[in-house]
């Protein structure tokens, strides 16, 4: 059996739980000479049980602390740049931009939100550009992002300059160590690291705990940050499956998700993108450490948690390429409660439409069930109120099959009421104004929905 060099003096233990009797180079060259002995020898099997992932992360982790921390703990403020950062990736169409160059960021939503997509479009311009991106993949296959880079109009030229890295963890052999090594001394515009806990995993890190998060930034994205070409780092990651009353949906996992980075962007899905599809996603900014992206938001409002809308993003893929275009943001007048109201029981009753016309003679329980599913905020007495109203109009009638008083209806004339979503409840109030004074119709000629409801109950 081949003897470990310094083992009799140092061990792992050692320098995990007695870092500060040794110095970074020692530590390194320590860990180094350790793989390098054991790699291909009787000695790699306990070698290996040494190294598991808990005591590389606590050396990783050990070692950016050290490399993180100050030499001492006055800082010279006079000696700082003054130069504000100012972001220079992802190009609004007005001309300011939403990623900051060497600054961490995470993009999260849904499935199919298309956070992804917009990010390798990003990468796809840089590439064209000459630049280089790094690509560190936990989802997914080389061949489905080799099809995605393709279809943003990515040529074999392109490819060259974008490197794709599979995930890995904390298990790394001496020659990924050294591949690892070599690529943290790389120039790159973009680094992206798809998904976040996915990556965790790999490092036997836990996304609910706040230390397992920020570990996990020091070991990968802020090292990537601080490479030569000080790239903007981009995770991509997941949502809560919850959304909260007011303010926006979080990234699944711990509060520092969002609080240990410099900017955080949630996609929210106005109209499904998908190729053959033109796609519109909301990009609602969470957090900007720097303030940039909001003051040069014209007319951007924040919610009750800070978060605003930050771009409306349409995405074309009816074409032989995925075209994106990164709007300014929809902005939305200010409303009145009584406004909010009156709004969200439109929205209510087009979808109880909606729920009859898929499924005729849907019962009370699975109609409050079903809307509910589709938004949470909606509660059991708005959605009979809003059938209700529907019943007075004559919009819903008895379903046939109802017995004695249950309370089961189906579309009065449904074949008048075409697949839509907001316009459903006036294109029932056209075919219902017949009934009910001129005097009250818009200028289309119509009574709008709200007017007939005054109206059938004495209101005007």
């Amino acid at each position: 059996m081949i003897p470990l060099p310094n083992m009799d003096r140092y061990g792992i233990a050692d320098v995990i739980a007695e870092g500060g009797k040794f110095d970074d180079d020692t530590i390194v060259d320590l860990v180094r000479e350790w793989l390098a002995v054991a790699e291909g020898t009787p000695l790699a099997p306990f070698f290996s049980g040494l190294l598991n992932p808990r005591e590389i992360t606590a050396l990783a982790d050990l070692a950016y602390r050290r490399r993180s921390a100050p030499v001492g703990l006055r800082v010279d403020l006079v000696a700082l740049d003054d130069e504000e950062l100012i972001p220079t990736l992802l190009r609004r169409e007005d001309g300011v931009h939403l990623f900051y160059p060497s600054q961490v960021h995470t993009v999260y939503g849904q499935k199919s939100s298309a956070k992804s997509l917009v990010v390798m479009a990003e990468a796809v311009r840089l590439l064209q550009a000459g630049q280089s991106v790094i690509y560190i993949n936990y989802e997914g296959q080389p061949a489905q992002v080799k099809a995605r880079l393709r279809r943003l109009g990515a040529s074999t030229e392109d490819l060259a300059h974008f490197h794709y890295v599979r995930g890995f963890g904390a298990h790394l052999t001496p020659a990924q160590r050294r591949e690892w090594d070599a690529y943290l001394s790389m120039d790159f515009a973009l680094a992206i690291i798809d998904t976040t806990n996915a990556g965790m995993a790999a490092f036997d890190l836990d996304p609910i705990k706040t230390g397992d998060v920020r570990k996990f930034y020091g070991l990968l994205a802020e090292p990537l940050a601080a490479t030569p070409g000080a790239p903007a780092v981009v995770m991509v990651d997941h949502v809560t499956k919850t959304r909260p009353q007011r303010g926006a949906a979080t990234a699944y996992g711990s509060e520092a998700k969002t609080s240990a980075l410099d900017a955080a962007y949630l996609f929210e899905v106005i109209e499904k993108p998908g190729v053959g599809r033109i796609g519109i996603v909301d990009m609602i900014c969470v957090k900007d450490r720097h303030d940039y992206v909001f003051a040069n938001t014209p007319d951007a409002q924040a919610a009750d948690d800070n978060s605003f809308p930050a771009a409306r993003i349409t995405i074309d893929g009816t074409g032989p390429t995925t075209e994106i275009r990164i709007g300014l943001p929809e902005v939305k007048p200010p409303k009145s409660v009584a406004t909010e109201t009156v709004n969200d029981m439109a929205r209510i009753r087009d979808a109880v439409l909606r729920a009859h016309r898929e499924q005729p003679g849907i019962r009370q329980e699975d109609l409050v069930s079903r809307i509910k599913a589709y938004d949470k905020r909606y509660t059991a007495d708005q959605i009979k109120q809003a059938r209700n109203e529907l019943v007075d109009l004559g919009a819903l009638v008895k379903a046939p099959e109802a017995v004695r008083n249950e309370k089961r209806y189906v579309l009065n004339e449904p074949d008048s009421v075409p697949p839509g979503s907001v316009t459903e409840t006036e294109l029932i109030g056209s075919r219902l104004d017949h009934r009910l004074p001129n005097a009250h119709a818009n200028d289309a000629g119509v009574v709008p929905l709200e007017t007939q409801l005054q109206l059938t109950r004495g209101g005007y």
